[in-house]
């Protein structure tokens, strides 16, 4: 099931990607531990929707 990921870095505007549940979780995690961005995650997905760049390094 694909999620809606809003990624917010302290010096730009929100970004809004879709990615699969595990890897959503899995990128949110990462920017969290790393404190590098916000990310919250809902089922929010609508078809304009960019996928994750680089959704490949956050597979489990």
């Amino acid at each position: 099931m694909d999620m809606h990921l809003t990624v917010e870095f302290a010096s730009c505007p929100a970004l809004h990607f879709r990615a699969e549940k595990v890897v959503a979780e899995h990128f949110a995690h990462e920017m969290t531990r790393w404190g590098s961005a916000r990310v919250t995650i809902d089922d929010n997905v609508t078809p304009e929707l960019r996928t994750l760049p680089c959704w490949e390094l956050y597979q489990p």
